[in-house]
């Protein structure tokens, strides 16, 4: 299976939430990551919600800095029986990303 992801995943569980629309619209759905990279995350789902659709996500930093970042669901996998879906984010400005998730991700990645 060939993976056509352009950035490399880490695997980590941070704490995040998503906010999905704004104003009275808007919610705000508390969650963790199963891993982040520089073009997205994936996010564990506890709410429903459609490829497509606009959100912000929150992912609280190890060094306790929350970041957020605009992003597209890309993909939605549902759980099964009981166990939590999850869903698949594509960062919309990766030339933008906050300082403190890029300094993140470059202690994450791997000794050239």
């Amino acid at each position: 299976m060939h993976d056509k992801r352009r950035f490399p995943r880490h695997p980590v569980a941070l704490e995040a939430a998503y906010e999905v629309g704004t104003g009275e619209q808007g919610r705000l759905v508390e969650t963790e990551s199963v891993n982040v990279s520089l073009g997205g995350c994936t996010l564990l789902m506890p709410g429903v919600e459609k490829p497509g659709t606009r959100i912000r996500v929150h992912l609280m930093l190890p060094s306790e800095d929350e970041v957020a970042i605009l992003g597209t669901v890309a993909w939605v996998r549902q759980g099964l029986a009981g166990q939590v879906g999850a869903l698949g984010v594509a960062f919309e400005a990766t030339r933008a990303l906050p300082p403190a998730y890029l300094a993140y991700l470059d202690r994450l990645a791997p000794a050239p």
